[in-house]
């Protein structure tokens, strides 16, 4: 799959993994490489998804406050990208430390969340209306 963005060329991959989720993020959105760079999201060689996850919406919540849609646009298409078509350790990621704790910080408003692409919306709503059975 390639992940569309403004005319560049992106890595030919079949899916999003924990292996290439940097190198297709950098390639779709390459304003997060200052995320990257500050998160620092490995120990001893492997990536620390949820945490990276996290600094993410961090991130698309600063692009949507600071009116780069531009940037919020890609990088909600690229984490939409890792809900629908990543493996099973990259959905996780999205699912738990994106989607699950939006709102948590009062900078994650509704009008931020309503951006979301409706795949992610509806993750957001079948979290929110989960009960045991």
């Amino acid at each position: 799959m390639d992940i569309p963005f403004e005319g560049r060329a992106t890595p030919s991959i079949d899916r999003i993994t924990y292996v290439n989720f940097v190198e297709c993020l950098l390639a779709a959105v390459p304003e997060t490489a200052c995320v990257i760079e500050d998160e620092d999201p490995y120990f001893e060689g492997d990536l620390l998804l949820h945490p990276l996850m996290s600094a993410l919406r961090r991130f698309a919540t600063q692009s949507f406050h600071g009116q780069h849609r531009d940037v919020l646009d890609r990088l909600l298409a690229f984490v939409d990208s890792a809900l629908t078509s990543g493996n099973y350790a990259v959905n996780n990621a999205v699912c738990v430390s994106f989607i699950e704790h939006a709102g948590d910080d009062t900078r994650e408003t509704s009008e931020f969340i309503g951006q979301w692409p409706k795949s992610m919306l509806e993750e957001r709503d079948r979290q929110l209306n989960w009960r045991p059975r």
